[in-house]
């Protein structure tokens, strides 16, 4: 056999293996599109009709955020069956009981969907990524060490002392203005950017000053990769983020500093032999963290995940937090005369607070659990069973994805009475609050820093209402819930009319 029959059978062999293996997936995409879904044993339960190969995905992405999970409720009940491209089944969940046998009676049953592309890309393997074993390995070293009421007390300085370089500035914007108006979305995103680099590394973006040019690059990171179109086309596009484009270029300068800066931090850390007890940042915590041989218990490769999995986590909830919080006082003035008296009541002066202070702010948390209520940051939380399971009489098979849907959950009137209503007066009722709220989840998988956040919530709210009166612009003003990427923002951007309190 010569060499020219050898090339021509290999070629004839690489032919068909192409085509039998297309068509292998084409019976299989046939079977999951046009077959599978009417043997499923979820079929039973109520949902909408689905189109072959995207089934509902339209449905869901085309709508504004919480409105077609509200409309399918109303329709189907707090169990809707639903489907993901390609007719992969998906159950969406509001009902609390059921919520409850997902997030706690049998969490070791519900897996956290794996990270998508995007965030591996972001914050590798850091502790919001891992699952199983590995979360809870990860979660009891770093939850009681890093999250502790001596590390938040600690931290309070930073939160005071941002939140009154914000009142500053404001300050003097307004002594420039015509017309009072400030997009404070857009200082919330400094100001966190401020906060999670002191706090997680002790690193000075100097974003709210706007002296330093890295804060610029790490917003483009965060606002491409985990708010804006990137997030949703890496899930659909394999290695749409390897692709040589401008947006990618953009993230990976933008990752570069972040990585670099993190990485500066620890070597330098390791190399000094005094650390002050004062400014403590998460990062020296983490590094004193040892596991059970008495080593270190991260690499510098997990430090890092970890801090990115920190600033990328507390940075976009607590800006949309903020921006819904002083949006809504502004629209319920009453509400928010009544804080400030709280306030004012408790502070008499300009200063910093205190932990003692923050205890006396029930009403503030109040505004903070309901403003969570009506507009969570991340209004789903996803769970793959891993084995089959029964909830409520409907058989769960393995594999399928649980859709739990706060925001419906949240707004449901059987737990809040007229839901949909901004009432933060609901909190004073002991049975509301045991009830609480799931924007910081619950179970295995809650958010180890909930009391950082609500900390720092609560400093820079009691600051800016000691400080300022909020309104809105327009009678007329409207502002939406925005998906965007992993996080529900405010759209348009908030803007407020701003008037400085003589103090």
């Amino acid at each position: 056999m010569t060499l020219n029959d050898n090339s021509s059978s290999f070629t004839y062999v690489i032919k068909v293996g192409f085509k039998v293996s297309l068509a292998t997936y084409a019976v299989y995409v046939a079977y999951k599109c046009f077959i599978k879904p009417y043997f499923s044993p979820l079929k039973q339960m109520p949902g909408p009709a689905f189109r072959p190969v995207i089934g509902n995905l339209y449905d869901l992405y085309s709508s504004r955020p919480m409105e077609i999970e509200i409309k399918w409720t109303e329709k189907y009940g707090k169990f809707v069956h639903f489907h993901n491209v390609f007719n992969e089944d998906i159950v969406m969940i509001s009902c609390p009981k059921a919520i409850n046998h997902v997030l706690i009676v049998n969490h070791k049953n519900y897996e956290k969907q794996k990270a998508f592309q995007v965030n591996q890309r972001l914050i590798g393997d850091g502790v919001m990524a891992s699952t199983g074993r590995d979360h809870a390995k990860y979660r009891g070293m770093i939850a009681p060490a890093a999250f502790n009421a001596d590390s938040i007390t600690v931290m309070t300085t930073v939160f005071n002392m941002y939140a009154t370089s914000l009142c500053q500035l404001w300050r003097h914007n307004l002594s420039q203005s015509n017309d009072g108006i400030i997009c404070v979305q857009k200082y919330f995103k400094q100001l966190t950017l401020d906060i999670m680099g002191r706090c997680t590394f002790g690193y000075e973006f100097e974003a709210l000053s706007g002296c330093n040019i890295d804060a610029k690059n790490i917003s483009a990171v965060f606002n491409r990769a985990v708010t804006g179109q990137l997030f949703g086309l890496v899930q659909f596009i394999p290695y749409f983020q390897y692709l040589p484009l401008a947006c990618n270029r953009e993230i990976e300068a933008g990752l570069s500093v972040v990585r670099k800066a993190i990485d500066s931090t620890i070597a330098l850390k390791r190399n000094s032999r005094q650390r002050s007890t004062s400014d403590v940042d998460l990062l020296d915590i983490l590094m004193d963290i040892k596991d059970e041989t008495g080593k270190p218990a991260f690499t510098d490769k997990q430090l890092r995940d970890n801090i990115l999995t920190f600033m990328m986590a507390g940075r976009e909830t607590a800006t949309a937090a903020l921006s819904w919080t002083l949006y809504l006082l502004a629209k319920h003035p009453k509400i928010q005369d009544k804080a400030r008296t709280e306030i004012q009541n408790v502070l008499r002066q300009d200063r910093d607070l205190a932990n003692s202070d923050l205890d006396q702010l029930k009403y503030i948390e109040f505004i903070i659990m309901e403003t969570l209520r009506l507009y969570p940051p991340v209004d789903v939380l996803r769970r793959v069973a891993k084995k089959d399971d029964v909830i409520q009489n409907y058989k769960i098979p393995a594999g399928t994805l649980i859709y739990i849907a706060l925001a419906v959950c949240q707004r449901c009137d059987d737990a809040f009475p007229n839901g949909n209503e901004f009432n933060p007066e609901r909190f004073k009722r002991e049975d509301v609050r045991d009830h609480g709220v799931l924007s910081f989840s619950i179970g295995s998988r809650t958010c180890m820093g909930k009391r950082f956040a609500m900390t720092e919530m609560k400093i820079t709210l009691a600051k800016l209402l000691f400080n300022f009166k909020f309104s809105l612009p327009s009678a007329n003003q409207r502002i939406e819930p925005r998906r965007c990427g992993m996080f529900i923002l405010p759209n348009p951007l908030i803007q407020l009319k701003v008037e400085p309190i003589l103090i």
